[in-house]
């Protein structure tokens, strides 16, 4: 064996093969604790993580489930007030128009009704109905009438939505009395 190895020649620098083996060594120690430490991380926040997002994930399905909910019953109001406008409009038709666009009325609403009684919703209408100070709905012009006359509910401006638990959103009407 020679005194002095043979050089070698690692990162662009003259180095002997014992060097070499040493630099190579520490290289790949480094190299190695740099993965068992971010595996390690990872396991760690993983576990860490996992708890906060079944929380986030419950919280999330909470909020997003009674959002849905919301929608759905003001895209039920907006689509039961789009009706009463087509109702208006349909009177201004002939009568061979009529039919065909009542047919495709009925379904529109039926497919409401059916939408909203999957999740056990329901529009109530009351016009027409006596008035009682207990309906489910705010009456706008109640301060034209004297306490002792006899009302009914004239037109439904919002209807009234109700739920298995009982009301989910009041209506909005406007009274005549009764005979006028």
């Amino acid at each position: 064996m020679h005194p002095h190895p043979l050089p070698v020649v690692f990162d662009g620098r003259e180095q002997d093969k014992a060097h070499l083996s040493a630099h190579q060594d520490l290289r790949f120690a480094i190299q190695r604790s740099r993965q068992e430490y971010w595996q390690e991380k990872k396991s760690s926040n993983a576990k860490n993580n996992n708890g906060l997002r079944k929380m986030a994930n419950s919280e999330q399905t909470t909020i997003s489930q009674e959002a849905m909910r919301d929608t759905v019953i003001n895209m039920a109001v907006e689509s039961w007030r789009f009706g009463r406008v087509f109702e208006r409009m349909l009177t201004k038709l002939d009568a061979g128009e009529q039919g065909r666009y009542i047919n495709q009325f009925r379904w529109f609403v039926k497919k409401i009704e059916d939408s909203l009684a999957q999740i056990e919703l329901r529009i109530v209408n009351v016009e027409g109905h006596p008035f009682d100070p207990g309906i489910a709905a705010t009456p706008l012009n109640i301060e034209d009438f004297d306490t002792k006359d006899i009302l009914i509910v004239d037109h439904m401006l919002e209807p009234i939505i109700m739920g298995k638990e009982g009301v989910v959103k009041m209506g909005t009407v406007t009274l005549r009395k009764v005979g006028q």
